[in-house]
């Protein structure tokens, strides 16, 4: 991520600039508690990659930017008490930190700030952006819903996989590069280019997201290796697994979720040996890359020069190879 520094260091100075209010503190010490864990920034690099496709004055981004990482974090408060994660990023997250009241509240009125934020925009662009906005919010809920309802099916298909991560995942990452390409002034046609590319490099994230969970490094994950299978998360993995299985396997591989453990890291173990079996991550890292190409389609669609495109093209692939 070193050559996208400056943009990133913009973001991280917007952050330290971040006003909450001071009363009740124990409402918005939570909130700068969440906002100071860190974290890649992709969102609001995104916003300022795609504007600057079109423009080159970053600094009516940067507020925008912001919001999208206020409303990501939004999200992950209220995502740690869904899926009652004690840690994010290497770091107690709010609800365990406070209680669940706090980090729920703490949510709400970060989510206040995004509207708060995108109050301030010229007319010609509050107009346009705040419907964009309230489509992404909208499907992020319904991303989540669909997350945890597929937690109490015993199967799902990878074609209903994909459309939990669209909404959950992939959804953010297309409104920050149409939220950017729509502040520079960019037509119809490369806003929804720029959409393109975003839902679809997101999708790619979430499914290596998926492989780094079950096969990642925890020292560079920050996360406990196994947490979606100890939890019955739907996940590409798993749904590419119950495709591929013959009887016996299908067998065996729904025993293992099933099975009470005692350690849950056995579990993780013997669900990752089925997956070995199966060749699934080889599957999972097939179609990371389909969408990632996708993605370049929507992206050399453009018609920009390839120095105006090479710093989406450099984080497509940061996003594919990374390890965290």
């Amino acid at each position: 991520m070193q050559q996208f520094q400056k943009y990133l260091s913009l973001i991280e100075s917007a952050i330290k600039r971040l006003n909450f209010d001071t009363t009740p503190a124990t409402l918005y010490q939570p909130m700068r508690f969440a906002m100071s864990l860190g974290g890649k920034r992709l969102r609001p690099l995104f916003v300022l990659l795609a504007y600057q496709l079109f423009s080159k004055n970053l600094r009516k981004a940067i507020v925008p930017a912001l919001s999208v990482e206020l409303f990501h974090n939004f999200t992950l408060l209220h995502d740690d008490i869904m899926d009652q994660s004690p840690t994010r990023r290497g770091k107690p997250t709010v609800y365990s930190k406070w209680n669940v009241p706090t980090a729920i509240l703490a949510g709400d009125r970060m989510l206040i700030t995004v509207y708060e934020m995108l109050e301030n925009l010229p007319p010609e662009h509050f107009h346009k952006i705040i419907p964009l906005f309230n489509r992404c919010a909208a499907r992020v809920c319904e991303g989540q819903q669909l997350d945890m309802d597929y937690q109490t099916q015993r199967i799902i298909s990878t074609e209903d996989y994909l459309k939990m991560i669209r909404f959950k995942t992939a959804e953010l990452f297309g409104y920050c590069a149409e939220l950017g390409a729509t502040l520079s002034g960019a037509t119809e046609y490369e806003c929804h280019e720029c959409y393109q590319f975003g839902i679809n490099i997101g999708t790619s994230f979430q499914i290596l997201d998926d492989v780094l969970d079950t096969y990642g490094d925890k020292k560079l994950t920050g996360k406990e290796v196994g947490g979606d299978i100890s939890q019955n998360k739907k996940t590409f993995l798993l749904s590419r697994a119950y495709e591929k299985a013959d009887k016996n396997c299908f067998r065996l591989l729904r025993n293992t979720e099933k099975k009470k453990y005692s350690q849950l890291q056995t579990k993780v173990t013997d669900i990752k040996k089925i997956f070995d079996t199966l060749a699934v991550l080889k599957d999972a890292t097939i179609e990371i890359e389909k969408y990632r190409s996708k993605a370049m389609k929507h992206l050399y669609n453009l018609k920009k020069p390839e120095s105006r495109l090479r710093p989406f093209v450099l984080l497509s692939d940061f996003i594919i190879k990374r390890k965290y």
